[in-house]
């Protein structure tokens, strides 16, 4: 197995006229944290959507975890997705007002059968990794404050322990107190699953 777990290689991303990415190439290996830095509006955010296959290149490849994302079949890119979780940089937007935060981590772990009952003490485990209580699982994300949604959307990253991990911004809305910790336990899910 090698140990490069992303590879990316002239990335070119367009929306229209628009060239959001111009050939970015880029490798991580196994059990590192890499940072991507640049201003807003740079395409950060592009290029880790588009390492997760929810934008298609416009060219160049993008091979994560052994799988050409570019290429891969909706089939393919579901059982990836499975091994490979994206940490929004807008929590609210990506956590459904009508579900409980049990309840959206619960689909993380089974989409089919997203019961809390069943993975109780996993999800509780999470949310105490991040900060939270266990009996947050019983709540809405709106009644949370932005720097809470984001480590329940820490927590659903982590919850099926993926090989890679890709945070857009995570610590941006993070209030300072779980900016460590929303970190660390993100360290400690990728050193162990990577």
């Amino acid at each position: 197995m090698s140990d490069t777990i992303v590879n990316v290689e002239g990335l070119n991303v367009s929306f229209g006229s628009a060239h959001v990415l111009k050939d970015v190439s880029l490798s991580v290996d196994r059990s590192r944290t890499v940072g991507v830095v640049g201003e807003s509006g740079s395409g950060k955010s592009t290029l880790a959507k588009a390492m997760v296959g929810l934008v298609r290149p416009s060219s160049g490849q993008v091979w994560v975890d052994g799988i050409d994302v570019a290429t891969a079949s909706r089939r393919e890119l579901a059982a990836y997705r499975r091994r490979v979780q994206m940490i929004p940089q807008d929590p609210f937007s990506s956590l459904s007002p009508r579900q409980t935060v049990g309840q959206a981590l619960a689909e993380a772990v089974d989409p089919r059968r997203a019961r809390v009952g069943r993975h109780r003490d996993l999800i509780a485990h999470w949310l105490e990794q991040v900060g939270l209580p266990a009996d947050a699982m019983h709540r809405y994300p709106y009644e949370f404050s932005g720097g809470q949604r984001q480590r329940v959307a820490i927590a659903r990253g982590l919850v099926i322990e993926p090989s890679l991990v890709i945070a857009d911004e995570i610590t941006s809305r993070s209030t300072c107190p779980s900016r460590p910790r929303s970190s660390s336990s993100s360290r400690r899910s990728s050193s162990r699953s990577a």
